[in-house]
This record gives structure tokens, C-alpha cells and sequence, in this order.
């Protein structure tokens, strides 16, 4: 993990945010699913999460 706290352009795993915000894993991959933001696929087993489209979409829930 970074040390330092990531910049809102900054395209992150599930795992990293759900540490970020205290949430299981899961719970990010549920509101992928349900289209609470966007996924971006960089490969067949590598999925990113923009920061900055997460920390919205949490904040309108």
C-alpha cells in the first residue's frame, strides 16, 4: 500500500478502498455492480475505481 494518501485523479483497487473508507472489499464490489460508479478494466483480473468518482457517488448515498 502507498504511504501517502492518493490524489483524487488516482485510480485505485478495491482492496485500497476499502481500507480507505473502513468498508469490506465486498461492499465496493457490490456498488460497482449496482452502478454507483464506474469500474475501469486494465486487464481480465485487474479492475480500478477512480477516487475521485467513489468519494462523490459515497457522498450522494
Amino acid at each position: 500500500m502507498a504511504t501517502n494518501p492518493p490524489t483524487s485523479n488516482e485510480y485505485v483497487s478495491a482492496e485500497y478502498l476499502a481500507q480507505y473508507l473502513n468498508v469490506h472489499k465486498r461492499t465496493i464490489q457490490n456498488f460497482a455492480r449496482r452502478g454507483a460508479f464506474k469500474t475501469y478494466r486494465l486487464g481480465p483480473k485487474l479492475v480500478r475505481h477512480n477516487l475521485a468518482e467513489v468519494l462523490a457517488a459515497m457522498a450522494d448515498q
